[in-house]
């Protein structure tokens, strides 16, 4: 079943991007110049939890991640390759991601599905409603997400994670998704783990002006 959700919309006088290709789907959006593809491998022993020791496989299922980024959002999609025998992604169909600004780490974490935001190592979460967009389809084992470039120099939600530098690069550190297995670490990916984002960052201004806009949405809402 294919879901969609459209959770933000933000606009800047009719000028800023909207998202691109969150629909369930990867297309030709995701196989663009600029688009970071890694492979997440199936391995039934591979470990659960495990966000100490991240690993290149997952439990449940192999899968592929995707992270690319516009002038106002980054993305980040995965892709399940079901492997021989394997019946249904069921309760296994969810995508949690850990962000964080080039060299500070994991500093920002969203359970896509569930639509919140927390802090890594913390208790408690933040509604991520007017903060991203995504859309599933849990027969394929899809789910993307947009998460305005923004979000990430304002902390908008006062969560008190360490904002991103204008123009310093947003990387995807870590992927426990379709199964419990954490994937990522410089050692099995390399020092850009699932993908950093350099060439999007906007200017300053431009970054205070939408995440501006995207508070005031925010009120609106309330």
């Amino acid at each position: 079943m294919k879901t969609v959700s459209i959770l933000t919309v933000l606009a800047f006088a009719g000028a800023a991007s909207a998202q691109v290709g969150i629909d369930g789907v990867i297309g030709a959006e995701w196989s663009a110049p600029g688009v970071t593809v890694k492979t997440v491998s199936y391995n039934p022993g591979a470990a659960t939890h495990n966000f100490g020791t991240p690993g290149p496989d997952n439990h449940a299922v192999a899968y592929t991640t995707y992270f690319r980024a516009d002038s106002t959002y980054v993305y980040a999609a995965v892709a399940g390759n079901p492997h021989q025998g394997f019946t249904g992604y069921s309760g296994l169909s969810f995508m949690n991601i850990y962000i964080g600004a080039q060299g500070l780490g994991s500093t920002v974490g969203l359970e896509v599905l569930n639509n919140y935001f927390f802090r890594p190592g913390l208790a408690g979460n933040y509604n991520g409603t007017g903060y991203n967009t995504y859309a599933s389809d849990s027969v394929n084992g899809i789910i993307e997400v947009a998460i305005p470039i923004s979000f990430f120099q304002n902390d908008p939600l006062a969560m008190g994670f360490a904002t991103n530098a204008p123009g310093q690069g947003i990387r995807w550190n870590l992927s426990q998704s379709l199964g419990y297995s954490v994937a990522g670490g410089a050692v099995n990916y390399g020092s850009d783990r699932l993908g950093l984002i350099t060439t999007a960052i906007p200017a300053p201004g431009a970054a205070g002006v939408l995440g501006l806009f995207g508070a005031l949405a925010a009120r609106r809402r309330r």
